[in-house]
């Protein structure tokens, strides 16, 4: 169907005007322009980057945190900013109409709400497709997982000051999944890339059309390939631990076992440091994580990193021996995606979108969540076999190159914004 559709566009006009609307602009934008915004997610970063690759015009909405707002060119595409906190008062010096197709980016973002109910009032969603990235709803409801009670619920200072306690992040997930779901219904085109979020669309929006289509990574992972003569034996990589959503909690458990099998074993976590020098700024979270790591005696066997850059990443993946992801809950995780493109061994929880990543013990290893002798056992059965990380690599970099081909991801969305123009100009 998808093939005679393609032939008949050259019936049709033959370019498009797209508008995408997303969360930030790149690192290098960010510093060029010396604006104050968001980073925009790196798998829309790959797909902006390839842009050139489409045949039809692009302009992008970004969002300005400051007085301070450029519109710019690069690349062939014009950047517009909209400031976040406006509301409906600047979305009135936008003309929407010009565009044959707007693609919002994350249904979780709340100036996401804002542009749908402007659109929604200019009956112009019929030419809306959003892509969905994590579900509000699913992170709430899995939020405090593997956690005491006690750990919870309780405040320290940093948490009173902030009034932001694990509960209280939970509540805000679970009190932004209902505008969610609100938001979802009113949509007639959604694109996700698992079968764990397609399932959420059809249960919450089942008359919405869902369109299946894979994420682009960035360059640089393309590029390289892990490779276990160059690696560092027994380093464990995390790409993030900071809230207890990504389960440090559980890979610090499964540490604490291995210690005695693999005692030089080391495990290494990027991203916001969960656990900072000075304790009046402890969340709730790190200073549960410190308690472990001191009951554990692992102060010498984790090791934070803090924020990295993309190409210090890059280096962290193929430093490690095997990355993991013990996250309580995810839709389709980069790091997952970005570790195999690379050929790194991985063992990842089995939730949400995960398994549509990973087959086990071909394409990587999984595990029930809050399972961490398991985790634990996958990590011995990788360390102890040279062969099997190369095997288990090897096919996972097979996989991930054809998954993330960025030339056909961008061919299939050509494919689902001329299907969205045609029914659109249909129903006119």
């Amino acid at each position: 169907m998808f093939v005679s559709y393609r032939r008949r566009r050259t019936e049709m006009e033959e370019n498009m005007k797209i508008l995408w609307i997303i969360n930030g602009l790149t690192f290098t934008q960010r510093q060029n322009k010396a604006l104050v915004t968001p980073i925009m997610s790196s798998w829309v970063e790959a797909l902006i980057n390839s842009i050139y690759l489409s045949k039809h015009e692009f302009d992008v909405l970004y969002p300005a945190l400051e007085v301070k707002k450029e519109v710019f060119i690069e690349n062939g595409v014009k950047y517009i900013p909209f400031e976040i906190n406006s509301k409906f008062r600047s979305l009135n010096n936008y003309n929407f109409s010009q565009y044959d197709v707007i693609h919002l980016w994350g249904l979780e973002y709340d100036y996401i709400s804002d542009f749908i109910q402007f659109l929604d009032i200019q009956n112009m969603l019929g030419k809306v497709i959003l892509s969905i990235q994590g579900i509000c709803e699913y992170i709430g409801l899995h939020y405090c997982e593997g956690l005491p009670y006690k750990i919870a619920h309780r405040k320290t200072l940093r948490d009173w000051i902030k009034r932001d306690n694990i509960i209280a992040q939970q509540k805000m997930f679970l009190n932004k999944a209902k505008i969610e779901k609100y938001n979802l219904k009113k949509l007639k085109h959604i694109s996700g890339r698992t079968t764990f979020d397609e399932q959420y669309v059809k249960i919450n929006s089942p008359d919405t059309r869902y369109y299946h289509c894979e994420e682009g990574l960035r360059q640089e992972f393309y590029k390289l390939k892990w490779d276990i003569l160059k690696c560092k034996k027994n380093r464990i990589f995390m790409s993030q631990g900071y809230y207890s959503i990504k389960g440090l909690h559980i890979a610090l458990e499964a540490l604490n076992s291995l210690k005695q099998i693999v005692p030089d074993i080391e495990l290494v976590v990027a991203g916001m440091n969960p656990v900072p020098n000075k304790k009046h700024k402890d969340s709730s979270y790190a200073r549960y994580i410190r308690n472990i790591i001191k009951k554990y005696n692992l102060e010498n066997s984790v090791k934070f990193l803090g924020q990295l850059s993309q190409k210090e990443m890059v280096e962290e993946y193929l430093k490690c021996h095997v990355f993991i992801l013990p996250s309580l809950i995810e839709n389709s995780p980069n790091s997952v995606c970005e570790a195999m493109l690379l050929g790194v061994p991985t063992v990842a929880s089995y939730v949400g979108g995960v398994p549509d990543l990973i087959k086990h013990k071909e394409t990587g290893y999984l595990y029930q969540w809050n399972a961490s002798y398991m985790l634990a056992s996958h990590l011995k059965e990788l360390l102890a076999s040279d062969k099997l990380c190369q095997n288990i690599g090897m096919e996972a970099r097979e996989v991930a190159l054809y998954r993330h081909d960025i030339k056909r991801i961008i061919e299939r969305w050509d494919l689902i914004y001329e299907i969205i123009d045609k029914q659109s100009k249909n129903h006119w």
